[in-house]
């Protein structure tokens, strides 16, 4: 089965480590950016 990927966008690099833990552990695949521009880039 495919795992879905969540790309996370949060300014707060804390807040993005801890949803990224909360949703690996529940089996999504996880990015992260720390802004829109760089969510874009993604």
């Amino acid at each position: 089965m495919r795992r879905h990927r969540i790309l996370v966008v949060d300014d707060e690099h804390r807040m993005r480590e801890l949803v990224r833990l909360y949703l690996a552990g529940a089996g999504y695949e996880v990015a992260e950016a720390a802004d829109g521009r760089e969510a874009l880039d993604r």
